[in-house]
């Protein structure tokens, strides 16, 4: 099993409602709370998460998301990116062309100054051929557990089973 005391946090810019997920996300709907509002609580129960975790004795990370472009569901690293103990860094292929945009090699490299990074391993180059490993896919030494979408093909898997960067 693996643990760790660090977690990536992403402070949310432009968080809400995405237009292109939704079709595969049961827990989006549309509401008529205007935009600013939502940014401002998205805002508090970000700020109260982390201060949480700090307090339980998290080390938590926070980086800033861009303004621009818009990505609504940016909140989400753990669906571009997965750390591993052995130094790896995987970057997932995502279906939907503004989640690709929260991808961010900058948070990457600030990372590489506080922890060991001896391989990046990409994988989002699946997204040119319209291969997905679903956003949101759990993994560890022992398990991994896709959930199921009409996009989703099993290629990444392989590749990150055989945990090599030449896929």
């Amino acid at each position: 099993m693996q643990s760790t005391g660090n977690i990536l946090l992403i402070r949310p810019a432009n968080f809400g409602f995405n237009e292109e997920t939704s079709l595969f996300n049961a827990f989006q709907n549309t509401v008529d709370t205007p935009a600013d509002a939502i940014h401002i609580e998205a805002l508090k129960e970000f700020d109260l998460f982390a201060k949480t975790l700090i307090e339980k004795g998290v080390n938590v990370l926070i980086a800033d998301d861009t303004t621009e472009p818009i990505k609504p569901d940016a909140i989400f690293p753990n669906n571009w990116v997965s750390f591993h103990a052995d130094g790896k860094v995987i970057l997932y292929p995502m279906f939907a062309p503004n989640r690709r945009l929260e991808r961010r090699m900058d948070i990457i490299a600030s990372l590489k100054e506080d922890f060991d990074i001896s391989n990046v391993i990409d994988l989002s180059g699946y997204e040119q051929e319209n291969i997905f490993w679903k956003e949101q896919a759990v993994s560890s030494s022992t398990v991994i557990m896709v959930l199921p979408m009409p996009v989703f093909h099993p290629e990444p898997i392989r590749c990150f089973l055989k945990k090599s960067a030449a896929c």
